[in-house]
C-alpha cells in the first residue's frame, strides 16, 4: 500500500448474520453502503442475494463518511435519520417439502 493507505477492514461472517446486521454493526444506516463496496465485488458475485449470507464470508467493510451539515447556532434544527427496514419473510413447508399456503399454523420463538 502506498503511503497513507488505510487497510481495508474486513468482517467474517458468523451464523446468522446478515447484510442488514453487519452493516449496523459497523455504523451504517443502510446496508447498499457496504454491499456496494468496491471491496465486495467478488462477495456481490458469490452472493447475488444480499440477504443471504453464510457463515465465512468476507465482506469488505467501507470507510464511513463524514457528514456535515451548516446550521446556525441558537437556533432549533431538525435532523431525520434515514435508514431501511429489513423484511423476513416465512415459508412453512410440511414434511415432504410442499408448501402450507393458507394452512393454520403457530410460530414460538425462545421458550
Amino acid at each position: 500500500m502506498g503511503a497513507g493507505a488505510k487497510e481495508m477492514l474486513i468482517h467474517k461472517v458468523e451464523q446468522g448474520e446478515h447484510l442488514t446486521s453487519v452493516a449496523k454493526r459497523y455504523g451504517f444506516s443502510d446496508w447498499r453502503s457496504v454491499y456496494e463496496h468496491p471491496g465486495n465485488v467478488e462477495l456481490r458475485a458469490r452472493r447475488p442475494n444480499p440477504d443471504v449470507l453464510l457463515p465465512g464470508d468476507r465482506v469488505a467493510i467501507p470507510e464511513k463518511k463524514r457528514k456535515a451539515v451548516p446550521a446556525a447556532t441558537e437556533q432549533r434544527h431538525r435532523f431525520i435519520r434515514m435508514g431501511t427496514l429489513v423484511m423476513l419473510r416465512f415459508v412453512v413447508k410440511d414434511p415432504e417439502e410442499r408448501v402450507l399456503g393458507g394452512a393454520r399454523y403457530e410460530l414460538r420463538i425462545g421458550d
